[in-house]
């Protein structure tokens, strides 16, 4: 019997002195489908080997570029002494791999990125210290964009850790496309102006039902909004107070109390990172379904519901957009500010790209949230004063 199974893409950039690795890697995503062949999940692996074939282009790695696509779910990329030889437009091959996936990640898209560096000593005698300095150059730029890449040092370690690692991922993909599913409703039917699909739970509702559903839906977003502005506000105060304490201490700060600061930094910043998930998770969710239930409701209204009562269905929405407007510039200036700090000590490294990461998907969410508050404010407006030809 036919059954429907989820393939997430997974691509796989490195430069050619991690040979071994690349064997690995195709070899764990085959052990991940074997143990998940009863979820209906497979992983596919997306490299040149596999994806490219001879042909022309502007340059070798456009070609390479356009056969593969962007059309990935997953990005792994491996370092380790070599950086790999120039293209036309970057230091190597897969440092324009790298930049076409930030680029994707950057603009809300699906797609993780999963960096590796391979720790294994080499006889100083195959080491080129020019390209050396190149991996070391792009390792501090993947820390300066908010990256959180892992090392191992043997082939064995990496199996046991990218299976670990792919799992995890695989599971945020699937929350995240998830999460973003009820876009696809919205998008048609503002642009189309076609009816709305209705919920399954809300196939027989009335006008009533749906006032007080989309009232209780609007009360319990905004807290979330307002949550998540107060515990930005706050963590943004810690870090700026123990700054002061930093600045205070001046030359006469010894080592271990100056540790000890960058340390409780690092602390605050990890809490922040874990608590604003439930927040983010809840308002934008609960968002999604109110816009949804909005058009179904203006569907089934039939003229019962007043113009005026519209105008401040419509006066929620702007002000919900307006609330936005400010999380967002409020999250742009706290990601700067964290982006800022110095890189001191391990524990406030990693705190800067686990904060900077749960950040980006605030704005993300945020931003999307306001394009889809106006779209529904355009389409109401649109069902209940229409342009005449």
């Amino acid at each position: 019997m036919p059954k429907n199974v989820t393939v997430y893409k997974v691509f796989l950039a490195s430069p050619s002195d991690v040979e071994e690795e690349r064997k690995v890697v195709d070899k764990v995503i085959s052990t991940y489908n074997q143990m998940h062949s009863s979820d209906n999940l497979k992983l596919e692996l997306v490299c040149w080997e596999n994806a490219s074939f001879p042909s022309f282009g502007d340059y070798a790695q456009d070609v390479i570029n356009s056969q593969i696509g962007d059309d990935y779910d997953i990005f792994i990329g491996i370092l380790w002494t070599r950086f790999g030889t120039a293209t036309a437009k970057y230091g190597s091959g897969t440092e324009e791999e790298f930049e076409r996936a930030y680029q994707r990640y950057s603009s809300g898209e699906c797609v993780k990125m999963m960096i590796y560096r391979k720790d294994e000593n080499v006889p100083p005698s195959k080491i080129d210290p020019t390209q050396l300095q190149l991996v070391n150059d792009f390792i501090s730029k993947i820390g300066d964009l908010g990256g959180y890449y892992f090392t191992f040092k043997s082939s064995n370690e990496f199996s046991d850790i990218l299976l670990q690692h792919l799992d995890k991922t695989v599971k945020q993909v699937a929350k995240d496309y998830e999460q973003s599913s009820p876009k696809t409703l919205l998008v048609p039917n503002t642009v189309t102006g076609c009816g709305n699909e209705i919920c399954a739970e809300r196939v027989n509702w009335g006008v009533l039902d749906y006032s007080e559903y989309i009232s209780a839906k609007l009360s319990s977003i905004t807290p979330c909004i307002e949550l998540i502005s107060q515990m930005t506000v706050d963590i943004g105060n810690r870090v700026r107070q123990n700054t002061c304490r930093l600045n205070s201490s001046g030359s006469n700060g010894n080592y271990l109390h100056v540790k000890s600061i960058f340390l409780n930094v690092a602390k605050d910043m990890n809490k922040y990172a874990t608590s604003i998930d439930e927040p983010n998770d809840a308002w934008y969710a609960g968002f999604i379904d109110m816009q949804q239930a909005i058009k179904e409701m203006l569907d089934v209204s039939a003229g019962f519901v007043s113009d005026k009562e519209w105008e401040s269905i419509l006066d929620s929405m702007r002000m919900m957009s307006s609330r936005m407007d400010g999380t967002y510039g409020a999250m742009r200036e706290m990601y700067s500010s964290v982006n800022k700090l110095p890189k001191v000590v391990q524990q406030l490294n990693v705190a800067k790209n686990n904060v900077c990461n749960k950040l980006k998907k605030v704005m993300s969410n945020m931003k999307e949230g306001k394009r889809y508050c106006e779209e529904t404010i355009s389409y109401i407006e649109d069902v209940i004063h229409p342009i005449s030809d």
